[in-house]
Order: C-alpha cells, then sequence, then structure tokens
C-alpha cells in the first residue's frame, strides 16, 4: 500500500491517481516521501516569535500546537518570567537597605517612590501571570490535540505525581495520520 501525495489517505499501489482527492501519484517512492513531508504545513518549522504568536493567539488559525512550537514559546515565557523575577528581587532588595536621609521629607519621597515602583511591578506580575496561565491552558490544549488526545487531560497538571503523564503527552510526537482534531 502507498499513501497518496496530497491527502495522505491510503490508496492501492498500482493507482496512478488518488481515488479520495484525484491528485496524481508520484511513482518513486523516495518523491513520494519528499512531497507529503514538503506539502505537509503542520510539522513546519516555525521560527521564535511565530512560536510565540501562535502561544499567546485565542483564536488560533489551527486546533493543535506541535511540539516545536510549543516548547519554543513555553522556554520564552520561562525566560520573561525570571527576568521579572529578577526585577522584582532588585526592587525588593533595594527597599529593604538602610538608607540615611537628612530630614523627614526626604524620607517620605523615598518611601512613596519606592512603594510606587514596588506595586507597579507587583501588577506587571499579577498581569503577567494571569496572561501567561490563561494561554498555557488554551497552549496544552492544542498541544494534546496535535497527539490525539482530549484536551480534557489538561487536568491533569493540577493532580501531583500524576501530571508527569501529562509532561510525557506534552513532548510525545505529534500524531498526523488519523488525528481528529487536525
Amino acid at each position: 500500500m502507498k499513501y497518496c501525495i496530497k491527502c495522505g489517505q491510503e490508496i492501492p499501489s498500482v493507482a496512478d491517481f488518488c481515488p479520495s482527492c484525484g491528485t496524481k501519484q508520484v511513482q518513486d517512492v523516495r518523491q513520494q516521501n519528499t512531497n507529503i513531508k514538503s506539502q505537509d504545513n503542520h510539522t513546519s518549522n516555525y521560527n521564535m516569535w511565530q512560536s510565540i504568536g501562535d502561544f499567546y493567539s485565542i483564536n488560533p488559525k489551527s486546533k493543535v500546537m506541535n511540539r516545536q512550537s510549543f516548547w519554543k514559546a513555553t522556554f520564552f515565557n520561562f525566560v520573561i518570567s525570571a527576568i521579572y523575577l529578577f526585577i522584582a528581587l532588585l526592587v525588593s532588595y533595594w527597599g529593604n537597605q538602610e538608607y540615611y536621609f537628612n530630614s523627614a521629607a526626604d524620607l517620605h519621597n523615598f518611601q512613596t517612590l519606592y512603594m510606587t515602583i514596588y506595586w507597579i511591578v507587583r501588577c506587571i506580575g499579577i498581569l503577567g501571570s494571569i496572561t501567561i496561565s490563561i494561554a498555557s491552558i488554551f497552549a496544552v490544549v492544542r498541544r494534546l490535540h496535535d497527539t490525539n488526545h482530549t484536551g480534557w487531560l489538561w487536568f491533569l497538571s493540577l493532580v501531583p505525581i500524576v501530571n508527569i503523564a501529562l509532561l510525557i503527552l506534552l513532548t510525545s510526537p505529534s500524531e498526523t495520520k488519523n488525528n481528529r482534531y487536525i
């Protein structure tokens, strides 16, 4: 048996045309495999910014998210979170130092400036955490769909030790044949 170079349906090995889509078939098996890979947009290489755009897209073009795109965006989120944590630690350290002021007004100005910066950093952190959390849920569901699993398996991330099974599913390769979500 061989597969159609356009739609991927299984066709008889002697067929010159696909019975499903009518595409003329290539006789050389090596050329057939090359055509299937080149026409499969699902496994195309994404650059980092496309991956991040797919990660944060509320209305994605596709119901699935390939492994490469998912992990690139996850790494980007990790880096952004680490940078935020570093800035928050700097602000916290800055506020806990002993400073000597000439007057009570200088102390009050410093405390006002510090608290303003502190709360701006806190608000950015809270909004960023909410955004990343919601986008992560959608991305995990689309990644599970890419492996031909239901998105409800996302709830495994809430159960200690069992969430390792979810990690295994997220690292598994894409399921392109008989995937009900593509």
